[in-house]
């Protein structure tokens, strides 16, 4: 009959065995997750915060963060891009609402600026700025959202279409450490899925 364990008494070499292999995987584990966030946040402060091109095809921006619409606007009246694709738009307020809040003629509102509505997350955000692309014949993209953000966004949307060329411009943020450590571990998710799928052709 086998010897059961309980409390007091000293845990069965096996368990120990396991114990330890646990430990050493979840050290292991750990410390490469820390060397790839220190990566990360070298990414940051090395993406560019400014065009580099005179012009490309269009401009999109992510919602979610300060500073990404007026960066967008900005770039458009400057005639960096032939449209500006504001992804992710809150669906409670009408488009009227939301361009009268945007500081630029009429004439440039009619012509040149496009909001998407069926996002509500970056997956969304990739879809339909995908879509929004193909459909408007755009390749040339300048993609703004914030730093933090960006390398899970440039995933998803290269995963979305990889003919197109995505240019990453980044507002810089001030986000804490525990939300930087969730928005890496967020794209090490997106980054396993992409594997996965391009892997599986699915």
């Amino acid at each position: 009959m086998a010897r059961r364990w309980s409390p007091g008494k000293k845990q069965p070499p096996r368990m120990r065995n396991f114990l330890k292999v646990s430990l050493a995987v979840f050290l292991m584990a750990f410390f490469i997750w820390a060397f790839g966030f220190n990566g990360y946040l070298n990414r940051l402060e090395n993406y560019l915060t400014e065009p580099t091109e005179q012009s490309y095809d269009a401009i999109v921006v992510l919602t979610g963060g300060s500073g990404r619409i007026e960066k967008g606007v900005e770039l458009i009246t400057q005639a960096r891009g032939q449209k500006l694709f504001i992804s992710g738009v809150n669906t409670d307020y009408a488009n009227e609402t939301i361009l009268q809040a945007i500081k630029v003629s009429d004439a440039m509102k009619s012509c040149c600026i496009e909001l998407g509505r069926n996002a509500d997350d970056t997956v969304g955000n990739a879809t339909e700025t995908a879509a929004w692309a193909t459909e408007n014949g755009f390749e040339k993209i300048l993609v703004i959202t914030s730093d933090f953000h960006m390398d899970r966004a440039l995933v998803e949307l290269t995963l979305r279409d990889q003919r197109l060329e995505y240019i990453p411009l980044a507002i810089k943020s001030s986000d804490n450490t525990t939300r930087l450590a969730i928005e890496y571990s967020k794209y090490l998710i997106s980054l396993l899925r992409s594997k996965l799928q391009q892997a599986y052709g699915q």
